[in-house]
């Protein structure tokens, strides 16, 4: 048994061991899985008792899963389950992140003097400009509030990233207001913000806008000036990381600094203080991202190894820095950019040795493909967790594009040193503008390969899980000298089962069953319907005037499901908070066709989904009352209104496109934002008969409250979609009278996405937020 270990787990690998059991330890305290930690111990006592030649790590590995445990319990915080919004507040407190500005204002954390721990950092939120910097002392004036939690599965959850920043509040000013600046930062902090101002400034001289932007992310990690789209084009074809600074660019400043230092022939203590040096002061620029500090944690250890003549342990070193990195923040385990920093870092100093090792043949191309396959195979699942993007070509594009970009990366680094002598600074830009110009085109060409990229559904976390115990076994079979050919093949299966849940059809989800789920896009309308056979309906998608409300709500839910095609789209009326998401839709989803109400159809609102559906070929339909939508056989969508007539009303809410669906016994009613006048005309025409769920029309306005129209409907449940809003939707009267009404009513601002699930006769509600 000592044998199969030390060939498992070589025993100088004590550090990453270490890393591994703290992590897990980490992990069941924040969630307060005791019987996990339980386990653990029984095992470790039970190692003590009857393996004599393992009693001491054993033993050690107790008192370090106590003491980790103790330290743990006391250090992580839920998040607080009292946050009173408070108006009007003072605060005072120092700017201890960089201040990102952009068109929609500014956002900084403030590192405030109260001793209350809810209150200790604040995110601040300006809709104004501010001129601000790092390290600057604020008086400022605002109302304090918690941050808003997801309404949606797969929605980013704000509040929880920010307790892992201990931020539990954001303070929001009114437009024009200033805070008052009483103290400026120190002078390191000023000399870090004048280099930082000084390469920004070169930069943007000497290039394009597009070239800028993008060396900007890749040197500095500001990716605030990238375009959205091309962003994502990065992370379709797999190279995203480029714009994470992490040990990619601290390897290149190291390499740099070596070769810079053999040049001038200095000491090896003079290339040790050089190294450091840069190391601080590069991290201080970007304001340390666990990545960098986990890259400059490892790069600080092998060149102490290398002054001192002592071998580096790679792997120890990434064990070691794991464990320093959460001693100071044990919150860091649960952010993004610290599991795949780590994870990729394993990846590429354990896996690939480990792969490479256990092929039969080896060659320098070999290893150019292996090398980013390993770091592939060990970050693929949280990729997908957290993204719901397979990216095919990754491997292809890291083998290509990643040496193009350390060429752009090294001269960036160039650049920054000179960057006092913009003429000696330019001559290092305009080459790597070149190189930023050929990874622009090759990441274009990549991300337009047929199946180049995946969008997937979001895991469970025991498929996860069970992903890496099938790469732990194939690891353990590899390094044994008598491989066991099924149990590799076992491993490999167990690993698959991960593509398997996410490329499972999101249609076949509750097959044989209507699935109408109400989304919450915050203040505007959409709803999701699922039909017995598998197709999808999006009626209306939500948006903003001032921001892609869909981007963070109905696009998240609909990857998070892995849905792929959507069958129809209808757009009830063009206003924003109804059409914007059925463009978003449209553009990024397959689309077979897009309906809108028949008088409404020459309205320039739908001038952008019209070159949408030309562009992509998608098939127009146009509503009317007295049509029949047919999808399934026994599901019966009828338009209820408006009629061509109605077209002289001048308001788009009353010529909302109003839809009654029927499943057997199960019925809902969709009247978009349709208001008194509409819907007087509306139950003139025709008298309305019961139905199981109604959305109540026009967020629950009071100019939409006619008792007749509920009255006929007699509905059992009666769905708000609503959200922060200066209209006071929705009345109080309105929900006042559902519920005299015998109506169980649902906001999707307090219940977040409603789902009601039916096989025609039975049918099952669920509410994200409850």
């Amino acid at each position: 048994m000592d044998r199969l270990l030390q060939k498992v787990w070589p025993p100088a690998s004590i550090w990453v061991a270490a890393f591994m059991l703290m992590s897990v330890d980490c992990i069941l305290i924040y969630y307060h899985i005791w019987l996990g930690l339980l386990v653990i111990l029984a095992l470790l006592f039970r190692v003590v008792f009857f393996y004599s030649e393992f009693r001491k790590p054993a033993a050690g590995a107790i008192i370090f899963t106590i003491a980790v445990a103790l330290y743990f319990q006391f250090s992580l915080q839920p998040i607080p389950a009292e946050l009173p919004e408070k108006t009007n507040i003072t605060m005072e407190g120092r700017v201890v992140s960089r201040p990102l500005v952009n068109d929609r204002g500014t956002r900084f954390v403030l590192h405030t003097n109260y001793n209350d721990a809810r209150l200790k950092h604040i995110q601040v939120i300006s809709p104004t400009a501010l001129e601000v910097q790092t390290g600057d002392r604020l008086r400022i004036k605002g109302k304090l509030k918690a941050p808003s939690s997801p309404g949606n599965p797969g929605a980013f959850d704000y509040p929880r990233y920010l307790s892992y920043q201990e931020i539990y509040y954001l303070l929001t000013l009114k437009d024009g207001d200033v805070p008052e600046i009483i103290a400026t930062p120190g002078l390191y902090q000023q000399v870090v913000s004048g280099i930082k101002y000084r390469v920004e400034s070169v930069i943007k001289s000497v290039l394009t806008e597009q070239q800028a932007a993008i060396m900007l992310g890749m040197l500095l990690g500001s990716i605030e000036s990238i375009d959205p789209e091309q962003y994502e084009d990065f992370q379709k074809v797999g190279i995203v990381h480029v714009f994470s600074v992490s040990g990619l660019h601290v390897g290149f400043l190291i390499l740099l600094s070596g070769w810079v230092c053999s040049l001038l022939g200095v000491s090896k203590r003079t290339k040790l203080l050089s190294g450091l040096t840069l190391l601080i002061v590069y991290g201080s620029l970007i304001y340390w991202p666990v990545a960098v500090t986990r890259a400059s944690i490892m790069a600080a250890l092998g060149l102490i190894a290398y002054y001192y003549g002592r071998p580096n342990d790679i792997l120890n070193s990434l064990g070691l820095a794991g464990i320093i990195i959460l001693f100071f923040d044990p919150y860091a385990l649960f952010q993004i950019s610290f599991q795949l920093s780590f994870m990729a870092t394993w990846g590429l100093i354990y896996l690939f040795p480990v792969i490479r090792a256990g092929l039969p043949w080896q060659n320098r191309w070999l290893d150019m493909a292996l090398l980013p396959l390993a770091a592939e195979l060990a970050v693929i699942p949280l990729v997908i967790y957290h993204f719901n993007l397979l990216s095919v070509v990754s491997i292809l594009s890291n083998i290509i594009i990643t040496w193009l970009v350390g060429g752009a990366v090294i001269l960036g680094f160039l650049a920054l040193l000179t960057c006092f002598i913009p003429l000696i600074a330019s001559l290092f830009l305009y080459p790597a503008g070149l190189l930023i110009t050929i990874i622009i085109k090759l990441v274009a060409f990549m991300v337009a390969l047929p199946g180049a990229y995946f969008w997937v559904a979001t895991p469970p976390v025991c498929i996860l899980v069970l992903y890496y115990t099938g790469l732990c076994i194939l690891i353990w079979q590899i390094r044994l000298d008598n491989r066991n050919r099924m149990v590799m093949l076992s491993a490999v299966a167990i690993m698959s089962v991960l593509l398997l849940v996410v490329f499972w059809p999101a249609s076949w989800q509750n097959w044989g069953k209507l699935e109408v789920v109400f989304i919450d896009v915050g203040q505007g309308d959409s709803a999701l319907i699922k039909t017995p056979r598998g197709k999808f309906i999006l009626l209306d998608g939500g948006g903003s005037d001032f921001s892609e409300i869909p981007d963070r709500t109905l696009i998240p839910y609909l990857r998070h499901r892995g849905i792929r095609h959507v069958h129809m789209v209808i757009n009830s009326h063009p206003d924003t908070d109804h059409l914007q998401g059925i463009e978003r839709v449209a553009e990024k989803f397959s689309v077979d066709y897009v309906a809108v109400p028949q008088v409404l159809r020459q309205s320039d609102h739908y001038d952008t989904l019209r070159e949408l559906a030309q562009n992509k070929k998608i098939k127009w339909l146009y509503l009317q009352a007295g049509q029949q939508i047919s999808i399934d056989s026994d599901v019966q969508i009828k338009v209820l209104y408006p009629m061509l007539e109605n077209r002289t009303d001048d308001n788009f809410n009353n010529l909302s496109a109003v839809l009654k669906m029927n499943y057997k016994q199960f019925s809902v009613l969709m009247p978009g934002d349709i208001e008194q006048d509409g819907i007087k005309k509306l139950i003139a025409d025709k008298e309305l008969t019961a139905v199981t769920i109604v959305k109540v029309p026009h967020h629950g306005s009071r100019y939409s409250l006619v008792p007749e129209f509920y009255q006929q409907m007699k509905p059992r449940f009666a769905v708000i979609s609503v959200g922060n809003n200066n209209f006071g939707h929705p009345a109080p009267e309105v929900i006042e009278y559902l519920k005299n009404q015998g109506a169980v009513v649902y906001r999707t601002d307090q219940d977040g996405a409603v789902t009601f699930i039916s096989d025609g006769i039975k049918l099952q509600v669920k509410n994200y937020k409850n």
